[in-house]
């Protein structure tokens, strides 16, 4: 007697772990992308896989912040910045190649940092009242980071030291040579 397939009902009934999936397939317009960022698409799918997992069970328990983009003029003058700056507080630099329109970093913790040209076409702008934050692992990266920023065409927005609106946290701020205020602590509580 020939196996009769089973009906819907009855798939439904069965155990999660026992439910046939189909595999998740990313767009293919962000394939070339993803060979490039990640060396093969098969790894880009394998990422992708694991983020929706990660993202389904942070859904239930928290929101997560997944990236922040800022604008810039100048990708040449944003990549050497940010690479220079995020090197000293111990990230890698930018995982998007020379040549792409935009720059992508990989922040611990998951989040990505991404700066390219405004998607309008028109001029980048800074955020009025905008600032970004980044922990430090020491006041040493602090002062390390806020170097860079100045040698590699940012403007100091606050000299490293401890900060009294910080609750005497040790930070410093800069603008990116697009203008964008950012800032590093080491030792900032928030709330």
């Amino acid at each position: 007697m020939p196996h009769a397939a089973p009906d819907a009902k009855a798939i439904r009934q069965r155990p999660a772990n026992l439910r046939r999936r189909e595999p998740r397939l990313v767009d293919k317009s962000l394939l070339p992308m993803s060979e490039r960022l990640f060396g093969s698409p098969n790894l880009a799918l394998t990422m992708r896989s694991q983020d929706d997992k990660t993202q389904r069970s942070d859904k239930r328990e928290s929101m997560m912040l997944k990236s922040v983009r800022f604008g810039c003029n100048d990708l040449d003058k944003a990549r050497a910045f940010y690479d220079a700056t995020f090197a000293a507080l111990g990230a890698g630099p930018s995982a998007a190649p020379a040549g792409y329109p935009m720059i992508l970093y990989n922040l611990p913790g998951g989040a990505r940092f991404l700066c390219g040209p405004a998607r309008d076409g028109e001029p980048a702008t800074a955020a009025n009242g905008g600032t970004v934050i980044f922990e430090a692992p020491s006041e040493d990266a602090v002062k390390a980071w806020h170097a860079a920023g100045l040698a590699n065409g940012g403007s100091s927005e606050g000299d490293p030291e401890a900060k009294p609106q910080a609750r005497g946290a040790f930070g410093a701020y800069l603008r990116d040579p697009d203008g964008n205020k950012i800032c590093a602590y080491h030792g900032l509580s928030m709330g």
